[in-house]
């Protein structure tokens, strides 16, 4: 009878598991599986990387330098030999611009491309550089870098804008209104700058009518020159003619004033060489009477 208790007591022990060896083996499972996604991400932040976001366009004036950002986000030491960098370009097709091979630049697309110097690639920086931007290189650029079977990419705009400049303003009268003492004046307005600079100009204190004629030429570089020829009538002496010129947000204003013909000034000049002239000899011709009647 003893036996049969002790034999039914060892079998309730196998069918009723300890409480604390069956949460002690799920919890060891628990720490086994933790340890191991801890050993994974360790291993991925060391030999994995991400480049940097750059957020907005690039911009650079016509025949400067710029940078196209491209660099990895962690402190991160590489091996020149053990990289792949790839810069291409996107108009209407992909074109590569720079590629990086063991530690070379094997190609590029002219010699004002580049990369940066060797320790600052080592340390994540694989930026592309431009020594002198033209308008043609305006677009979408991605950069592709691949170490140790692990690539990534990401893109950036480059916008290239030309500066406003040689802005001029000539005025030349053309006829003199002798009745209302008032001339027909010839203005002349230039400038170089983006495609769609333009011209505006204006007259203070004058109402009279303008014929206006505006044109424009592409020049190389991807520079637009605008010139503005009109007539300004009833223009008085003295008045100031405004041009200003308007090149993507940059403003610039020449004035020039309204003079008199060349002729009529010139008439001027003479009437006032002959007047002092004749008084000169006026004061020389009393003098010698007055020498006179003193020696007589």
């Amino acid at each position: 009878m003893t036996q049969v208790r002790a034999f039914a007591t060892s079998h309730h022990k196998k069918e009723m598991p300890n409480c604390t060896t069956y949460f002690g083996h799920r919890f060891m499972k628990t720490v086994k599986m933790n340890v191991f996604l801890l050993i994974v991400a360790f291993l991925w932040k060391c030999t994995g990387f991400e480049l940097r976001k750059h957020n907005g366009p690039v911009k650079a004036i016509l025949g400067k330098p710029a940078v196209l950002p491209c660099v990895v986000n962690e402190h991160i030491n590489i091996e020149l030999t053990k990289i792949v960098i790839s810069w291409d370009y996107y108009d209407r097709k992909k074109e590569n611009v720079l590629y990086y091979y063991e530690g070379l630049i094997t190609k590029r697309i002219d010699n004002h491309t580049t990369l940066p110097e060797d320790s600052e690639i080592r340390n994540g920086n694989v930026s592309l550089i431009k020594k002198q931007v033209t308008k043609a290189d305006e677009g979408t650029y991605s950069c592709e870098m691949d170490m140790d079977g692990d690539s990534k990419a990401t893109t950036v705009e480059l916008v290239v804008s030309v500066p406003l400049f040689g802005h001029n303003i000539s005025c030349h009268p053309l006829q003199l209104h002798v009745d209302t003492k008032t001339y027909s004046m010839n203005v002349t307005c230039e400038a170089f700058g983006e495609k769609d600079i333009s011209v505006s100009w204006n007259v203070l204190n004058n109402n009279g009518s303008k014929k206006s004629h505006v044109s424009k030429s592409d020049l190389k570089e991807g520079q637009t020159k605008v010139t503005a020829h009109f007539v300004l009538e009833s223009a008085k002496l003295g008045e100031v003619v405004n041009c200003t010129v308007h090149n993507k947000g940059e403003e610039s204003t020449r004035s020039c004033m309204v003079e008199g013909l060349q002729q009529e000034n010139g008439v001027r000049h003479l009437g006032l060489i002959l007047g002092i002239s004749f008084v000169l000899v006026i004061v020389f011709l009393i003098g010698l009477v007055i020498i006179f009647k003193k020696f007589t």
